[in-house]
This record gives C-alpha cells, structure tokens and sequence, in this order.
C-alpha cells in the first residue's frame, strides 16, 4: 500500500524484531556491511548471477532461534516499509517521469491504531518515526550502491566466473571469486575503492567454503545487461537518485 497522510492519519507501527522476518526467508539481499557483520556466523554468501543482484545469504530451517546470528540485514531493517519507483508524470517530451514513493506491505503484523508509533502528526506531516524510516531507507540505496560498486571491480578485475553450487538440495547460480593476485587487478585499476572490493571479495569467499560446486556452465540464465521483468524495490537500481524527505512528503 502507498502511504498517504490522508489515508493512513492514524495508523501506527508497532515495534516488532525484523531479524524473525529476514531469517524465515530461504535466502537474504544483503549489503557490504552485512557481509562484515556476518563473518565467523557460517552462513554462506553468495554472488547471484543476475543483473544488479546483491549478495545473498543462503539460510536453512536452523535448529536454533537466530539463524542470522543476531544481525538484521540493512534491506529488512526498514520492513514493512520500503522505496518503490512510480511514475508520476511526464516530461516535456512525453516521456515517462519516476520518483521514489513510499510503500508498505499491508499484511505485516505491524499496524495498528492504538499502539505503537505514528506515522504522522495530527497536521499531517511525517512524524518523527516516519522521518527515521525515510533516513533508513535512503540508507539502504546508498548502501546497496556502494556495494554494487564493489562488485563492479571485481568484474572489471575479471575475478569473477559462473558456476553452479548445491546448498540444502538447491542449486544457485552464482559468481565464484578467484582470489589470485586478485589484489594486485584491482590496484591496476587504480580506484579509491580497490581495497575495500578486495576485504568484500575475501569475506565472500570465504564464507563459500562449505559450497559444493556441481558444474561451471550456466544454462538459460539471464546475461549481464538483460532487461528485467518484474518490479523491484528502489535499492534495486544502482542508478536510481535518492529522494530528498520532502520528495517523500509530497506523495
């Protein structure tokens, strides 16, 4: 559901634990500080090979309560509430004008109109805990930017090749990282962010050690570059520009 002051005046968030949500998931979007974050919790990370993709933490049916390790991922932090891209016009030259509006998943557990906290004042501005979920989000685009970047050199290192890996009796596609002299590709390229691609590039790899790869040939999987379709939240476009809060506002 779009969020709206007039709409949804009185509705209030309650404050529920998002970890619940991400680990009930087969698999997590995660961002570079995600995968820090995760070090030593033996849950394998992986590069899917699909355009724009984050990486992604592989999850099973755990025998204990937490198995995220007592992290939320940055990309569920938010939830229920995320950025979605919408049109809202067009240009001068008929062409269709986007901009980031706010939705929310209206089957969460977390609405209700005596508990928790506003989404807007009594004038109908954003209240305070609608303000820091807006910061949160654009957060995440920033983040889920700064790490597409990261992958981005190591492709441009040609570190990365296709493979098929079995986890939990499924099979992912994904990129594999060669580590050698992996550091000195990526000083060729002589970027300011070559050495943090590097530790990203170690943490992943090292979290693949338990994955068994089956095959190295991908089959009728999408190419690097292929138009997608189906729609995705706004974090999902590297590109996308991160709205100011008043943009925010006006929807």
């Amino acid at each position: 559901m779009l969020i709206h002051p007039g709409q949804h005046a009185h509705l209030r968030c309650l404050p529920i634990e998002n970890r619940t949500f991400a680990a009930a998931e087969p698999s997590v979007a995660l961002v570079a500080s995600d995968v820090q974050a995760l070090v030593g919790s033996g849950i394998p990370i992986i590069l899917p090979v699909t355009p724009n993709a984050l990486p992604k933490a592989l999850l099973t049916e755990a025998t204990h309560d937490d198995p995220l390790a007592g992290h939320t991922p940055l990309l569920w932090q938010a939830y229920p509430f995320s950025l979605v891209r919408s049109v809202v016009g067009a240009d001068a030259e008929g062409s269709p004008s986007f901009q980031n509006v706010l939705w929310a998943e209206p089957d969460a557990p977390h609405w209700s109109q005596t508990h928790g906290d506003r989404l807007f004042t009594l004038s109908g501005h954003p209240a305070p805990f609608l303000e820091a979920v807006l910061e949160r989000l654009q957060e995440q685009e920033r983040q889920a930017c700064h790490t597409r970047e990261l992958i981005a050199l190591l492709h441009q290192a040609e570190a990365l090749t296709t493979a098929y890996v079995d986890y939990q009796g499924q099979t992912h596609a994904i990129y594999r990282i060669n580590m050698d002299d992996l550091g000195e590709r990526l000083q060729a390229l002589d970027s300011d962010m070559s050495l943090l691609a590097f530790y990203f590039a170690t943490l992943v790899e090292q979290s693949q050690q338990g994955l068994i790869q089956t095959h190295d040939t991908l089959r009728a999987f999408p190419r690097r570059g292929d138009p997608l379709r189906f729609a995705q939240p706004a974090w999902y476009e590297s590109e996308a520009p991160t709205p100011a809060l008043r943009d925010v506002r006006a929807i």
